[in-house]
């Protein structure tokens, strides 16, 4: 009896300590190219956010000049101290005698509960040098309505690269669009996003709601090693007779 308890005690601790190692291990970043975020049904996942119904248009009155295109931005998932969000990077470059207009939508939605308010920042410059100009103005709708619940607009410079809006309420799902305007032989590579929720999925949780079902888990699991062990004696003492 003392041996079966002493074994079930190891088993349980192993399987507690797997537990443990997968609850805490920390979730790898995803990334799509945007031409394939904009195919029917594309989205992106980062903790309870969803990231969907990708749109882009660029525009410019200067001839010969070629926006990036979708296939060249990538959208990677981000997740951030002030919550799950996303990061744009591709080449982003203005003309040399002109300006140009890009125009970025999709959706977010919260799975668990509502986002509250977001984060935006770019690394624009020209040259070295910052550009007037160049900026992103940010929009944010409940889906299917054109009335905005939250804006913000960054320029290049420090503070202004980076700036943080509330929403006038809670929305369990919403639109952005930003649009991007490059200056002349404005250039920037990244775009950074984060968005606040409520409940926030990055609080910690209560001891109780962590360690209860892991307790659960590598019990059943010591049981379950345990027995199987005990079947694998039998079946050999049975070879042996």
């Amino acid at each position: 009896m003392k041996f079966r308890l002493t074994t079930f005690i190891a088993y349980s601790v192993t399987g507690l300590l797997g537990a443990l190692v997968i609850a805490n291990k920390p979730a790898q970043a995803a990334t799509m190219s945007l031409s394939d975020l904009e195919k029917p049904g594309a989205s992106l996942t980062e903790g309870p956010l969803v990231y969907s119904g990708f749109t882009y248009s660029a525009t410019s009155s200067t001839s010969g000049y070629t926006p990036i295109s979708p296939s060249a931005i990538n959208v990677s998932t981000l997740s951030t101290v002030d919550g799950p969000g996303l990061e744009i990077t591709g080449g982003f470059n203005g003309p040399s005698d002109g300006p140009a207009d890009l125009v970025l939508t999709y959706n977010v939605q919260d799975t668990v509960g509502s986002i509250k308010d977001f984060q935006l920042s770019f690394d624009a410059t020209a040259d070295g040098n910052k550009v007037p100009g160049t900026a992103i103005d940010e929009t944010v709708y409940s889906v299917g309505s054109i009335k905005p619940i939250g804006e913000a607009s960054v320029t290049p410079g420090i503070p202004t690269d980076f700036k943080a809006a509330n929403l006038t309420s809670p929305q369990s799902s919403v639109t952005v669009k930003k649009d991007i305007s490059l200056a002349p032989n404005g250039r920037f590579s990244i775009i950074d996003q984060a968005y606040s929720t409520h409940p926030d999925p990055t609080a910690v949780p209560e001891p109780s709601s962590v360690l209860s079902p892991l307790v659960f888990g590598a019990l059943f699991g010591g049981y379950t090693l345990m027995r199987k062990r005990k079947q694998k004696m039998l079946l050999n003492l049975g070879r042996k007779a």
